[in-house]
C-alpha cells in the first residue's frame, strides 16, 4: 500500500520494541480488543509531529492534497470541530483584524459560533431559503448571500454549511463565483461530504473554487471516528492552517485516527468510486421503493449516499418508522418530528439493504394510509432575533441557569440549537422572545442559560 504511516507502523512493530514512551498500555491488549493497541502510540521517532509535520504524517497530507487538488491538505484528529477552528482562525490570521464582521450561515455548527465569539467576530447572519422539505433546514442561495454581501462590504469571510445533516446542498458554483466577485473569502463547512469528491459532477468545495473547507472523513468513509483533514485553494490560509490547529488542538492526537486516515488513500486508489457508485445504485432502488409503497421522500438537491424517510400517505409517526426498521436490525442515525434519517457508506454490507427493504414492505402492509396530504406543513424555523450583547460578552459574561418559561426578554448566554438537525433557536447575547420560548419547549428544552443581570 501507498501508506507511508502505515508502512512505518509495519516496521515499528516488527522490530518488537520495548516501549518506554506514551501510552501507558504499552501496546498490550489489556481489554481483549484486539491488536489496535500495537498501533496506538505517541510522537517516538520517524513518526512525525501532527502540529508541526515534516515527515510520514506530512507525506500523508501532501497525498490528500493530490486526492482532493488543493493547495494544501492538513489532517485533523479532532473532527470538523477542530477543522472549523483551523479554518476560521486561519482566515482571521490573514485578513489581519481588517474587519470584525463576518457572514456566517445561521445554520452554523456550534463550533463556529464558539470560534467566532473567541476571535471577537460579529456574525452577519445568512437565512437559508425557505425550506420545501418539511423539519429540514435548507440552504443558502447565491442570491441571498450576494443581497447580505452587498450590504456588509466590510465583511471579508464568508462562512457557509453544504451539505447539511439531512444532506441538503447549497450551490457551491455559484456561491463561489459571488464570494470570488467581491473579493470575499469562502469557508465552507463540508463535515457530511468528505466523499462528494468520488461522485460525479463537482460537489466537493474543492471542485467548486472555495478557499477553504473541513472534511469529516469518519462521516461517510471508512476512518475512525474523529478523522478529518481541512483543504484550501488559498496559498495565504495554508500559511497559517498549523498555527491554528496549535492553538486548540490536543498535543496528543490519535495516531489510530490519523492510520485510519492514511490507510483510507488506498482505498481511495482502489475501489472507492466504483463502491460508491454501487452504492447509489442501491439507494436509488430503495427510493424508488420508498415512492411506490407511499411514503415520503425530500426533494431538491441531495447528498446522493443519505436517505430520508418520512410517513407520507401514512397514519404514522417518524418514532413508529424508527421502531419498525429497528425490529429488523436497522438502527437509524436520527429520528426527528417527521424525518427517519438513515446514513449510508460504501461499507454498508447487501445484508443492510435487505433488511431496510423488508422493514419498508412490512411497514407499508402494517401502517394505515391516510387522507392527508402527504407532507405535513412544517417548516425549519429560524428566528430573527434582537442581538444585544455581542457574542463575545455574552458567552463570557457571569450567567444563571432558569426555567425556559420563566427567560422571556433574558439575554441568552449560550449557542441554543435543537438536537439534529440543529437549527439555531437563540444565539449568545439575544434576546429571548416569546416565539423562541415556544420553540424550545416544543423541542423539549427546558432550561436555558442566560446573562445574570
Amino acid at each position: 500500500m501507498k501508506t507511508p504511516l502505515y508502512n512505518e507502523f509495519l516496521k515499528y512493530i516488527g522490530n518488537n520494541v520495548s516501549r518506554f514512551h506514551m501510552p501507558g498500555h504499552k501496546g498490550q491488549d489489556i481489554y481483549n480488543l484486539g491488536n489496535l493497541w500495537l498501533y496506538d502510540i505517541t510522537e517516538v521517532k520517524n513518526f512525525d509531529n501532527l502540529l508541526y509535520s515534516n515527515g510520514v504524517i506530512k507525506q500523508v497530507e501532501d497525498k490528500y492534497s493530490e486526492i482532493y487538488n488543493s493547495y494544501a491538505s492538513v489532517i485533523s484528529t479532532q473532527g470538523s470541530t477542530l477543522g472549523v477552528q483551523m479554518m476560521v482562525t486561519a482566515a482571521y490570521m490573514i485578513q489581519n483584524g481588517q474587519s470584525n464582521k463576518i457572514i456566517i450561515d445561521r445554520n452554523a455548527h456550534a463550533s463556529a459560533v464558539n470560534t467566532i465569539a473567541v476571535l471577537g467576530f460579529e456574525p452577519v447572519w445568512v437565512y437559508p431559503d425557505e425550506c420545501n422539505n418539511n423539519y429540514m433546514p435548507g440552504v443558502i442561495s447565491a442570491n441571498c448571500l450576494e443581497e447580505v454581501i452587498l450590504c456588509n462590504q466590510d465583511a471579508e469571510i464568508v462562512y457557509i454549511t453544504s451539505p447539511n445533516y439531512f444532506g441538503e446542498m447549497a450551490d457551491l458554483k455559484s456561491i463561489s463565483d459571488i464570494c470570488k466577485k467581491h473579493n470575499k473569502l469562502l469557508l465552507v463547512d463540508n463535515a457530511h461530504g468528505a466523499h462528494l469528491k468520488f461522485i460525479e459532477g463537482d460537489l466537493h468545495p474543492m471542485d467548486c473554487n472555495c478557499d477553504c473547507c473541513c472534511d469529516s472523513l469518519h462521516k461517510s468513509l471508512p476512518v475512525l471516528t474523529g478523522g478529518g483533514m481541512v483543504h484550501t485553494l488559498n496559498p495565504e490560509i495554508s500559511k497559517y492552517l498549523k498555527r491554528a490547529a496549535r492553538i486548540y488542538s490536543s498535543t496528543s492526537p490519535s495516531y489510530l485516527t490519523m492510520l485510519s486516515i492514511d490507510c483510507l488513500c488506498s482505498y481511495i486508489e482502489g475501489g472507492l468510486k466504483s463502491d460508491l457508485q454501487m452504492l447509489i445504485e442501491k439507494i436509488d432502488e430503495i427510493k424508488k421503493l420508498i415512492c411506490d409503497l407511499g411514503f415520503d421522500l425530500p426533494s431538491g438537491k441531495l447528498d446522493p449516499i443519505k436517505i430520508s424517510i418520512g410517513p407520507g400517505k401514512f397514519n404514522c409517526t417518524a418514532g413508529q418508522i424508527a421502531e419498525k426498521l429497528r425490529e429488523f436490525n436497522v438502527e437509524p442515525e436520527y429520528v426527528g418530528s417527521y424525518w427517519v434519517l438513515l446514513m449510508t457508506s460504501p461499507q454498508n454490507i447487501s445484508e443492510d439493504f435487505v433488511n431496510l427493504k423488508d422493514a419498508l414492505i412490512d411497514m407499508s402492509k402494517t401502517f394505515h394510509k391516510t387522507v392527508r396530504k402527504s407532507k405535513i406543513d412544517e417548516k425549519a424555523k429560524y428566528l430573527k432575533t434582537q442581538q444585544i450583547l455581542p457574542i463575545k460578552e455574552a458567552i463570557f459574561k457571569k450567567f444563571k441557569t432558569i426555567k425556559t418559561v420563566k427567560s422571556l426578554n433574558k439575554i441568552s448566554a449560550q449557542i441554543i440549537v435543537t438536537v439534529p438537525p440543529c437549527v439555531p433557536i437563540v444565539m449568545p447575547g439575544e434576546i429571548v422572545s416569546r416565539e423562541a420560548i415556544d420553540l424550545l419547549l416544543f423541542h423539549k428544552i427546558y432550561f436555558i442559560d442566560v446573562v445574570d443581570d
